[in-house]
C-alpha cells in the first residue's frame, strides 16, 4: 500500500513539476 501510495505521490510531483517547467519556458 505505501509503495503504491508513493508512486501515486511521486507521478503527482512529476506532473506539477512539468507543469512548472513549461510555465517557466
Amino acid at each position: 500500500m505505501r509503495s503504491v501510495l508513493s508512486d501515486g505521490l511521486n507521478e503527482a510531483a512529476d506532473a506539477e513539476n512539468k507543469q512548472k517547467l513549461v510555465i517557466l519556458v
